[in-house]
């Protein structure tokens, strides 16, 4: 709604909640993009962060709250902590050539680790799917064909967040499917990727949460399930960006996100 400083507010609540929650945030400066709603989004933010960190400075526990948020990464040294991404496969195929599990700080070539490989994957993927909307969008709009685009540009961005860094839980996928939610009804395709995505999440959330054994164990009846899915989210990040890039295009995305499913499929 272009409430900038609200916007700020509810980011810096997200971060004090959870470090993940920056995936958002270049979505969110562009599309404050005048300097008017980048100040507001800023003071927002900042006011509410240093509310939120001002009883840990009192207490002297500031030092070791913020050690955690610039210290995430590394932390676990591992290609994958339980996600079934890009680097869960790339995981697999490790073991199977060098015999061992493959980690973070293995150089491919130069000083250039396969941790850094993967961030600079990401950032490359983020700054894609800004391009796309920026590209097919005004960001001053607010009727409904911009905010499906933002929605789909949102979970894509958390989509991506989960499949391309290494050292990824198998949680950090759930605000991609709240995200695409209201997307994936508006084509019978977009819905059948959605709800495949929906179990492999499922089966992902379960291999370190088992609350449904007799699921699990269906599950476990597929022969290298956890491969399999693995794979099937690689698919589905690579048909999703590929859809998500053809309806922001700056002549389709108009006629086709506005569109219910029915009349189109």
């Amino acid at each position: 709604g272009r409430r900038w400083g609200w916007s700020g507010v509810f980011m810096a609540l997200s971060l004090l909640t959870k470090l993940q929650a920056i995936v958002l945030l270049p979505l969110l400066l562009f599309l404050a993009w005048r300097w008017r709603g980048l100040v507001r989004l800023g003071l927002g933010g900042a006011l509410t962060l240093a509310v939120g960190l001002l009883p840990f400075a009192a207490t002297g526990a500031l030092r070791p709250v913020l050690s955690a948020y610039g210290g995430s990464i590394g932390y676990y040294p591992r290609l994958t902590v339980g996600a079934y991404n890009l680097w869960w496969s790339a995981d697999y195929v490790g073991r199977k050539l060098l015999g061992r599990p493959p980690t973070n700080d293995l150089r491919l070539f130069g000083p250039v680790t396969i941790q850094w490989l993967s961030l600079g994957l990401f950032a490359a993927y983020v700054a894609l799917v800004l391009w796309a909307l920026a590209r097919s969008i005004r960001p001053d709009r607010t009727d409904e064909k911009t905010a499906l685009a933002v929605f789909f540009a949102a979970g894509m961005l958390f989509f991506g967040f989960f499949m391309l860094p290494t050292e990824i839980h198998e949680r950090y996928i759930l605000p991609a499917l709240a995200f695409l939610a209201p997307v994936a009804w508006r084509s019978r395709g977009l819905l059948i990727a959605y709800l495949v995505l929906s179990g492999t999440v499922l089966l992902n959330v379960l291999e370190v949460l088992p609350f449904a054994p007799w699921l699990l164990r269906l599950f476990r009846t597929v022969k290298s399930e956890t491969l399999l899915a693995s794979l099937a989210n690689i698919g589905l990040f690579g048909w999703l960006t590929y859809r998500y890039l053809r309806l922001t295009s700056p002549n389709a995305i108009r006629p086709r996100l506005a569109e219910p499913r029915t009349q189109r499929e």
